[in-house]
């Protein structure tokens, strides 16, 4: 029970962080020009494989090139994109890759300007025990 409380006030108190740094953004968006940005998270699992989402919000009308590479340079997935907003998700096969890093490379064309970011994977086994009394 005290660890539903403890769940529910850490829920709560994140919840709200996040409120408060989405108005913060929104109401520096209404100051400042909207500017390009990039973002890659882990969204979650699929069939076993991990999931990975890649956000773009091109405000400078430019071009992208998106690739996907194994340590060997060798180019897995590649695209161009000049959407206005780019938002795709893409599934690690882990059979095919298994536990080397990933490199993700996405470059401007227009400000020639490129964020590199690495996939790093690794599984931990978490053991716990729990003893409560009954009577």
């Amino acid at each position: 029970m005290k660890n539903a409380i403890k769940n529910f006030g850490a829920s709560v108190i994140a919840i709200s962080m996040l409120l408060a740094s989405s108005t913060a953004a929104i109401a520096n968006n209404e100051k400042n020009k909207v500017t390009s940005s990039i973002e890659l998270a882990y969204v979650g699992k699929l069939e076993h494989g991990p999931v990975y989402q890649l956000n773009i919000v091109n405000a400078e009308n430019d071009e992208y090139y998106i690739s996907f590479s194994d340590d060997a340079g060798n180019i897995l997935y590649s695209a161009n994109t000049k959407s206005d907003v780019f938002s795709q998700r893409f599934m690690i096969n882990v059979e095919e890759v298994g536990d080397q890093p990933l490199t993700v490379t996405i470059s401007s064309r227009k400000t020639n300007k490129t964020q590199v970011y690495t996939i790093k994977r690794s599984q931990n086994l978490v053991e716990e025990n729990v003893v409560k009394r009954i009577k």
